[in-house]
Parts: C-alpha cells; sequence; structure tokens
C-alpha cells in the first residue's frame, strides 16, 4: 500500500490545469521544508513518551506501535490519499477465510429452484397442502455435483450468467476503450506521492500510486465496440494502441508506457447498465419469483458502472456489508441451525413480496426478506453513483478538459484557484519541473500567498 498527497491535472503538453491535495492544505507548513519539520515533528513525538503509557508502549485502543519502518513509510500529517491495490485486498479477504472456502474453476451454468414433496402446514384456521420452495440448485459447467442453497448472491461480475438468465436486459456499450497497465516508476519524480492525469481533449490518462515502486495508468479514449473487443483480447496490441495514442505527451507519459510489459497490461471496452427507472425495489420485480426471492446480485453484477468516478469496487464493498446486515437482522442462531425436510410447526409463511403464497421454511422467507431489504437499499444507494459515471464519459473526454475553469467548476473550488493555476501557466511552471521541486513549491507558495 501507498499514499498521494497531491492531485494534479496536465494537458498533453505538461501544463498545469487543476492540483489540489493535503500538500497545499492551509493547516500544514506547505513548503517543503515546513512539511519535512511538520512530519519530522510527528515522528519525534510518536517516538517518545505519550500520556497514557511507558515509551514506546500503544496508546489505548490504538492496537500495536507502529515500526520504525511504517514511520518513515512518508509523511501521516493532513488527508492524504490511501491506496490499497485490490489485488492486495483480494488476497487480505481470501486468507480471512476458512480454507476451501471458495471453489475455484466451477462456473455456473444455471440455477433452478428447490421444490420438495408437499408439506402440511396450517393456513387460515384450516389445513393446507402444498409445496415447499426451500432454495435453489446451483448447476455447473462441468462435471461438479449440483450445490444447493438457502440462497444466491450473485456477484459474478458484469458479464453475470445469473443476471443474464433471471434478467437477460443488455449492456450498453459506452463507446470507449480502457487500457490498464502497472510500470516501475521510481525513477519518475512526476509520480513520487501523486496522482496525476493528462489528457488531450479526447483521450485521457489517470496514473496513481500502486506499490512503493510502482504506479497503475487508466488509458482511456473513443473507439468502436468490435476494434475494442479485439485489442481487449491481444496485449501486445494493446500496448501498442496506448503509446500510439499518448506519442508526444508530456514525459513521463510515454516512458510509462513504454515500460509496461504486455503481462502487465489489460484492456477492456467500457460498459455499463441504466439503472431501473420504476422504483427501488425493481430490482426484485426484474429477478422474478423463479427462484422465489432468494437469488439476489452484488457488485457489478447488480450495478455496473463506468470507471470514471472510480465507485465500482467502492459499491460493492458496502454492498456486501449492507447485505450482512441485512441477514443480521432476518436471522437468529436458531433459524441457522433448523434443517428444511424436518418436522416443524412453524412452516407457514407467506412469500415476502405479497405477490404469491408460497409454502416456505422460515429460513427461506428470512433469507427473502433480507435480499429485499438489501436490495431495496443498495438500489437507492448506486442509482445516482451509476448516473454520475455516465456522465464522467462525456465529461472526462471532451475539449473543455483543458480548461482550467472546466476543473475549478467540477471540483467546486473559487477564484483563488484559479487565480494560482493561471499564474503557473504564465511562469511556464509545469510536470517537467517536478524534478527540481519548482512544481510544489511554487503551488505551496501560490496558495500561502492567495490565502493570507
Amino acid at each position: 500500500s501507498t499514499y498521494s498527497s497531491s492531485h494534479w491535472v496536465f494537458d498533453q503538453g505538461g501544463g498545469v490545469l487543476a492540483f489540489w491535495g493535503a500538500l497545499f492544505d492551509r493547516k500544514l507548513s506547505c513548503s517543503q521544508r515546513g512539511l519535512q519539520e511538520s512530519v519530522e515533528a510527528r515522528r519525534a513525538k510518536e517516538d517518545g513518551e505519550d500520556s497514557e503509557g511507558e515509551k514506546g508502549s500503544p496508546k489505548r485502543g490504538s492496537g500495536t506501535s507502529p515500526s520504525k519502518e511504517q514511520k518513515n513509510s512518508g509523511p501521516q500529517l493532513g488527508r492524504n490519499n490511501f491506496h490499497i491495490p485490490r489485488q492486495a485486498l483480494r488476497d487480505i479477504l481470501l486468507k480471512a477465510l476458512p480454507p476451501d472456502t471458495v471453489v475455484w474453476g466451477a462456473p455456473i451454468s444455471h440455477l433452478a429452484p428447490v421444490l420438495q414433496s408437499p408439506a402440511r402446514s396450517v393456513k387460515d384456521g384450516g389445513d393446507y397442502e402444498g409445496p415447499s420452495r426451500r432454495g435453489v440448485d446451483v448447476h455447473f459447467d462441468s462435471d461438479r455435483p449440483n450445490f444447493r442453497a438457502t440462497v444466491v448472491v450473485a456477484c459474478d461480475g458484469i458479464h453475470s450468467r445469473v443476471r443474464r438468465q433471471l434478467v437477460g436486459d443488455p449492456l450498453r456499450y459506452l463507446g470507449y476503450l480502457v487500457i490498464l497497465g502497472i510500470a516501475k516508476s521510481a525513477s519518475m519524480p512526476l509520480c513520487k506521492d501523486r496522482i496525476f492525469q493528462t489528457s488531450d481533449g479526447s483521450a485521457r490518462i489517470f496514473v496513481m500510486p500502486f506499490s512503493a515502486t510502482e504506479h497503475m495508468w487508466q488509458l482511456s479514449f473513443q473507439l468502436s465496440e468490435d476494434v475494442a473487443l479485439h485489442l481487449a483480447r491481444h496485449p501486445d496490441e494493446l500496448r501498442q494502441a496506448a503509446l500510439d495514442r499518448c506519442k508526444g505527451w508530456h514525459s513521463p507519459v510515454p516512458e510509462l508506457l513504454a515500460s509496461t510489459p504486455p503481462s502487465a497490461t489489460s484492456g477492456y471496452p467500457a460498459y455499463d447498465r441504466p439503472p431501473p427507472s420504476t422504483s427501488t425495489s425493481s430490482l426484485h420485480s426484474l429477478l422474478g419469483s423463479e427462484c422465489g426471492g432468494l437469488v439476489t446480485l452484488l457488485g457489478d453484477a447488480a450495478h455496473c458502472m463506468s470507471p470514471f468516478k472510480g465507485q465500482g469496487a467502492n459499491q460493492a464493498l458496502l454492498d456486501a456489508v449492507v447485505f450482512a446486515e441485512s441477514l443480521h437482522r432476518q436471522f437468529s442462531l436458531r433459524d441457522w441451525t433448523h434443517q428444511p425436510g424436518l418436522p416443524n410447526d412453524k412452516d407457514v409463511v407467506i412469500e415476502p413480496d405479497g405477490d404469491s403464497e408460497l409454502q416456505l421454511d422460515p429460513v427461506a422467507v428470512k433469507a427473502a426478506r433480507a435480499c429485499r431489504a438489501y436490495e431495496e437499499e443498495m438500489l437507492s444507494r448506486t442509482s445516482p453513483k451509476v448516473l454520475d459515471s455516465f456522465n464522467a464519459v462525456s465529461m472526462l473526454h471532451s475539449p473543455n478538459f483543458l480548461l482550467p475553469t472546466f476543473h475549478v467548476g467540477r471540483k467546486s473550488q473559487g477564484t483563488k484557484t484559479l487565480e494560482k493555476v493561471n499564474r503557473m501557466r504564465e511562469l511556464k511552471v509545469g510536470s517537467w519541473d517536478a524534478e527540481s521541486g519548482r512544481l510544489d513549491q511554487l503551488a505551496c507558495s501560490l496558495n500561502e500567498e492567495l490565502l493570507n
């Protein structure tokens, strides 16, 4: 993991269009000397005695004391962006699971409702006999035996087979190819502790820290869907397309692209799905009653969006939390230990949506209710994100992107910010001044001058 303390926007020649971040926060000493003094003061305090423990002991409630290496890894002041590669996050989450929880190489073929033999129950004061729908059978492409589940949460991505079976709605191509790469960046001054993005008014590259020695870049530009699909399958051609598109751009953009091996290059056509427009509970209506409300969607399978607001993975993580909370509200330990098929005098329920009456065991009913509650919250939360991400496609790939006034408005910054940017452009300070330190020094100096 790593961090960034500033965010810069440049035109393809390296001219400054915008900048912001913790480095320019007035509460910090913004000169390089002042920032270093602040960091050193913080480290000295951490190394000394604190008011609630002996020297070197952690403060109450803070966990273990940070190591010397952690303390010296970079400035820890202000509001820095902390970057965690999703590959590392996946690994952390995977290792927290019991062994063999995740089964690899088992693509799903289709789902089927579980219908068991009639079960006798009491309804409206009289005997009632009907089918018990108690779960979902998961069928696989291979010879792997079917898996019977109480509830299925399909988080199988933008091309979700579960969504294709139960909903069948098409993807919407957004007209852009996205190319991703990871490159060594330790020798590139502009990359140090920075996020930066560059545009020529139609193509755009976004560069951010990936590790202590690497940066991840995302390049996007308009392309037909057929060509985008072809390039996505051929990393060598994909990398060459990136090099051709950014030829002549400011350093280190061409160097980053050239130093990225094909094995660290990937790409995809950008798609989304418009959010349901009828009601917040319309996902349940889309999924239908084929599996008795015991199937729901999570992440890209539920709300795929363009990558240009950086919200896809974030919303998927929130989905998981909200769904877990919904399950927790519905279930007690006793419910989970009840075995479907065993005699139970409470096997009398009505399907949660009230559309039809089905004989369900209590576990299935509560699972369906949990799915429904989660879907309502998830759709109300993610639908604006999908729309904002869609609008960002045209906004970030237009000639307006090359106007400093565009970024002042986009980031809700005042006229003083525009004055700072215009002053830097008048002084011909740009990306090429990162190595000497003049880029940051002048930005900090102008920030303090205009704020005082």
